[in-house]
């Protein structure tokens, strides 16, 4: 019962962080911290070690990503961190490192396929979290590919709630791009 509970809770806080992140609030992060928390326990209880890890390196990116929009630019001037989309160059360089640390780790561990798109899933929500920190516009499109993984490994480990909210953060990341979007463009005629 606690363990649904739990699980519940950071469902709730996560659908806040998904809202807030996606219009560019700052409160994303008071939730996002909260529901990684509990996410945390959740994996610990699943035996997903990966996606437990992985949240425990979520709450540190929440303290980082609070303070990395709270500092603006970092030539210390009164502008906010802005949108930017970044060259094909950068992300051929993400995937390409995402796929080299998830292949020795899969390698490494010697992982069922289950453990193995958690690994996947892991790598790549870190590089593409820290995209977000820096709001690098394109993170929305890893987060939808990384959110199907989630549904998948998910329902295959019997958590049917955390299912539904990665299906639902599918959603969610076309949300966000969309708003992201009409922020680039916005800050394009500014």
């Amino acid at each position: 019962m606690l363990f649904s509970l739990l699980e519940a809770g950071a469902v709730i806080c996560a659908l806040f962080y998904m809202v807030l992140v996606a219009r560019e609030h700052i409160a994303c992060w008071f939730f996002a911290f909260v529901s990684t928390a509990l996410f945390t326990v959740v994996f610990f209880e699943a035996a997903l070690s990966f996606s437990m890890a992985l949240n425990v390196y979520y709450m540190v990116m929440a303290g980082y990503g609070y303070w990395q929009w709270r500092q603006g630019t970092n030539d210390n001037s009164e502008a906010a961190l802005t949108i930017q989309p970044r060259p094909l160059q950068f992300h051929v360089l993400v995937i390409a490192t995402g796929a080299l640390i998830s292949a020795i780790l899969i390698g490494v561990t010697s992982a069922n396929w289950i453990n193995a798109l958690d690994i996947i899933m892991s790598v790549f929500s870190v590089l593409t979290t820290v995209m977000v920190a820096h709001k690098v516009y394109e993170n929305w499109f890893y987060w939808m590919v990384i959110n199907a993984l989630a549904v998948i490994i998910y329902s295959a480990s019997g958590l049917t709630v955390s299912a539904g909210l990665f299906a639902l953060y599918i959603v969610f990341a076309i949300y966000g791009w969309r708003e992201w979007r009409g922020l680039v463009r916005q800050n394009a005629q500014c």
